[in-house]
């Protein structure tokens, strides 16, 4: 031990905190871009960074391709059949031959007819059938004409611009640890999930299985490295953080002498590199891995990416879709977006052939801690990072007046008499327990003390401490529902506080959290599932997963928590191999109330060896209200034990079922009662099934999730602000909003280089399409459709401050026609039509949808000069 005396800021729990240059912009290529730019309260100064931000995308535009002949991918179960009898190599040539032969004559299309240098970045065979492309040395203006060609061309099914996906958001709590008696191993989380009971009972290593790691990369026996293809023979990659080390040890680690095993210790693992040690990774290269993945034999894919809100129709979420369609069990993690509140799931996760998985927090930690002097029994944990403490710093009470959690800045010390420079600042992490109790003692501590003065003595050593927050799901973990209501995530796994491998540089062993953590666990149980029954396929394994899910409960309560957050709640491997029952469907998504059926059914199915009688009983979870009064996510989830009720037709609790019977169960369901029908309020709950002759036998639950009201109320684009903002150029090619000034002289374009229309929208909530339509101010009739691919946007985030971004440089398709034309010179207006959520399209009888139109733009385009 060594005594130190430090100044701190009292403010909870630990974190020691960094200034950081808020300048990064997330790209997302094409003529229309969703993207990252800091929030200021001066319109102009958005105005700025939007620009910056279309440059940098305009800079090396890129693109993927989707054509209409079936992708190449075979069936898990034919492939193996051809493999046995040696005809799977010749066959896939074929089949690859055929889909090859599409992509060569789109190539000579764009460099013959379109004379366009391009460079092509990835063909896709299998799963989908396409290309990615990065258009070199082409304007902005000339490559909306080419996208426009482009979608003309017959066999071209869909342009998608590519997308830029983050690094995992994983939280490293230390690094290189010394291996204690009591250190908090997978092992504790092995008996909750019953994958020791499963490993000892049933002897399931996950030997024989193939799981393919997508992520920041490892060296193990099989994979690719897509960020550096010169080192590509290493099989997996380099591992620059640590990450997909972590991922895999969670998957099949083992070490005798560190007592440290994965939950499928002899299972075989591939990783395919396709982050850089910083930035992000494109879409495309996902999907490449994707297919290598499956060219290589892989039997589970995890995929421990993915972040913000999206829908199921992009070209990574049908590409992984469609593995699992061709029998490999694809697991997903939901997102560590859980501060942004609802509709979070991201892509691929929200594909309903995709295994889904949210985070919940582990049974303890080894951390670094401190001692008050003469208090034996307080003991605080804190993060061990940069600057190294100094010692005779003195501990002063300073209760700041500002926001404890460090949002809003503190005084300068110049204008302060009790300045917090050179201090060590407690900043608030959340409303969870631990941090106030330990806030409290410290207070305790100071306040008996006549100078309000005390002594911390740092340990030399790590220190085990209890997670108060112990199997409830992690703050950090994503929430659903989807897009359309959706019951995403589907299961969840232990990812709060996972102590796994990291490269022996980085000390061997760190723990982390994530939903990164409880992805792998998850795919690790699909690896024993496998292993138990090889007939089983993903949508098997996805729905024993969910049936034998055990929920957890809302903190402090005896009610669990939401659906929405835990899906059908912790996987348990063991329950779901050995559980002979089954019922269908596994999940119950019952929309919002103007959707809800009447009645819903339940088949159950006795598959054990004798009868049995289940008892139906339901287990209502608790509801959450995660909108504002005007329909818009809150940043805040507010939460009522109230719930629906569950009513049997006919009421009878029991069913008995014969070996090998089945039998159907209807009910209906009554949203709750005391809630305002108007407020969006989420209702969740379990069909609960439990066998009674032998109570040995584990009970089943079908999870659910509804909408109180009506979600075609809820807003799409959001108009506060400002927003919709429309941008102009300014003479030096900078952006600026325009404002109505009531002026009599509307802005002028030329629609020449970048002076052209910008819009910037905020999205409240999930999108299925934008119309976005060219209004004739001369006339009042519509001209025209912006051609752009505005379809399936997710939410844009006030956290993050991300807006979707449009541009148009002049041209229109004419629906009649279906061809593209350029308006002539004169006034405008932009009309963006946004359909509600469930509306059936623009013009239907009956369907709602919002509106904004912009102030007058002027199209005045530059005279050729005529040589006299």
């Amino acid at each position: 031990m060594r005594p130190r005396t430090i100044a701190l800021v009292l403010s909870l729990s630990i974190a020691i905190v960094t200034a950081v240059p808020l300048n990064a912009i997330s790209d997302h290529s094409g003529p229309f871009k969703s993207f990252l730019i800091p929030s200021f309260d001066d319109a102009p100064k958005k105005a700025d960074l939007a620009f910056e931000a279309f440059n940098a995308v305009s800079s090396q535009p890129s693109y993927l391709i989707e054509f209409d002949l079936t992708p190449a991918g075979l069936n898990r179960n034919e492939r193996l059949r051809m493999e046995r009898n040696g005809e799977f190599e010749a066959f896939a040539d074929t089949r690859h031959a055929v889909v090859s032969a599409q992509h060569q004559r789109f190539q000579s299309l764009l460099t013959d007819n379109m004379n366009v240098d391009y460079a092509v970045r990835h063909e896709f065979f299998d799963l989908i059938n396409g290309l990615s492309i990065e258009f070199q040395d082409v304007s902005q203006n000339r490559i909306q004409q080419l996208l426009e060609q482009i979608r003309a061309v017959p066999g071209v099914v869909k342009v998608s611009p590519l997308i830029s996906v983050s690094q995992p958001k994983t939280i490293v709590h230390d690094t290189g640890f010394d291996i204690l008696a009591a250190t908090p191993q997978l092992s504790t989380a092995h008996e909750q999930t019953g994958v020791l009971k499963a490993r000892e009972e049933l002897n399931l290593t996950g030997k024989g299985i193939k799981i393919g790691i997508i992520g920041p990369g490892c060296k193990v026996q099989y994979g690719y490295d897509f960020v550096e293809p010169s080192t590509a023979e290493e099989a997996g990659g380099f591992d620059c953080v640590g990450h997909g080390t972590h991922v895999a040890g969670i998957i099949a680690g083992s070490s005798t002498k560190s007592n440290f095993f994965g939950v499928a210790p002899e299972a075989t693992l591939g990783t395919y590199r396709v982050f850089p040690c910083s930035g992000t990774a494109k879409d495309d290269v996902i999907i490449a891995a994707l297919e290598r993945a499956y060219r290589d034999g892989m039997e589970i894919v995890n995929l421990s990416l993915g972040g913000g809100s999206a829908w199921a129709d992009t070209p990574l979420s049908k590409a992984a879709g469609y593995l699992a369609h061709l029998g490999v069990i694809v697991v997903a993690a939901i997102g560590n977006d859980g501060e942004l509140g609802i509709d979070e799931v991201s892509s691929p996760s929200i594909n309903e052939n995709v295994i889904s998985v949210a985070s919940y927090e582990g049974s303890g930690f080894l951390a670094n801690y401190f001692e008050v002097k003469g208090a034996p029994d307080v003991r605080i944990d804190y993060m061990d990072v940069p600057p190294v403490f100094q010692t005779g710093i003195p501990l002063v009470l300073m209760v700041p007046e500002h926001d404890p959690t460090g949002c809003q800045p503190y005084p300068d010390s110049a204008d302060s008499s009790n300045p917090i420079a050179g201090k060590v600042a407690l900043l608030k992490r959340g409303d969870c327990a631990f941090t106030s109790k330990q806030g409290e003692t410290l207070l305790e501590q100071l306040e008996a003390t006549p100078d309000k003065s005390i002594t911390i003595v740092y340990s030399e050593k790590k220190g085990v401490f209890a997670n108060e927050l112990a199997n409830q799901i992690s703050t950090f973990s994503s929430w659903g529902l989807g897009p359309e209501l959706e019951l995403k995530p589907d299961v969840a796994g232990p990812g709060g506080y996972i102590y796994s491998t990291v490269p022996v540089r980085k000390g061997s062993f760190s723990t982390m959290s994530g939903t990164s953590m409880a992805t792998p666990y998850v795919a690790g149980c699909a690896a024993l599932m496998l292993q138990a029954d090889t007939s089983i396929g993903p949508a098997a394994v996805m729905q024993r997963m969910q049936l034998y899910s055990k929920p957890r409960l809302y903190k402090d309560t005896s009610v669990p928590d939401s659906t929405a957050r835990q899906g059908a709640g912790m996987v348990h491997a063991y329950d779901a191999i050995q559980g002979r029952a089954a019922a269908m469907p596994t999940h119950l998504a019952l929309n919002d109330t103007d959707h809800t059926l009447a009645s819903y059914t339940l088949t159950l199915t006795n598959l054990y060896a004798s009868a049995e009688v289940f008892k139906i009983s339901h287990v209502p979870a608790m509801s959450t209200l995660g909108y504002t009064p005007l329909g818009q996510p809150a940043d805040a989830i507010v939460y009522s034990n109230s719930a629906a009720a569950l009513v049997l037709d006919p009421p009878n609790s029991t069913v008995r079922l014969e070996a090998g019977e089945s039998r159907s169960v209807t009910f209906r369901f009554t949203p709750p009662q005391d809630l305002d029908l108007a407020s969006h309020w989420i209702y969740s709950g379990y069909v609960r099934m439990e066998p009674t002759l032998d109570t040995s036998r584990p009970a089943m639950q079908v999870p659910y999730a509804g909408m109180l009201g009506s979600y075609g109320t809820v807003d799409i684009m959001d108009l506060q602000e400002g927003f919709p903002i429309l941008l102009s150029s300014t003479p030096d090619g900078k952006l600026m909003p325009i404002m109505d000034n009531n002026s009599l002289e509307p802005p002028t374009f030329t629609m020449a280089g970048t002076d052209l229309v910008s819009i910037l929208f905020k999205i409240s909530n999930p999108a299925r399409s934008l119309h976005i339509l060219v209004l004739d101010n001369r006339t009042q009739k519509v001209a025209g459709i912006v051609p752009v691919d505005a379809d399936n946007i997710g939410r844009t985030d006030a956290v993050k401050t991300k807006f979707f971004g449009v541009q148009w440089n002049g041209k229109i398709l004419k629906p009649r026609t279906d061809t593209i034309e350029t308006v002539p010179d004169g006034d405008y207006s932009i009309v963006v039509l946004a359909p509600k959520p469930f509306s059936k399209g623009i013009g239907v009888r009956g369907e709602t949808h919002e509106s904004w139109m912009s102030p007058t733009i002027r199209i005045k385009r530059e005279q050729p000069q005529v040589a006299r």
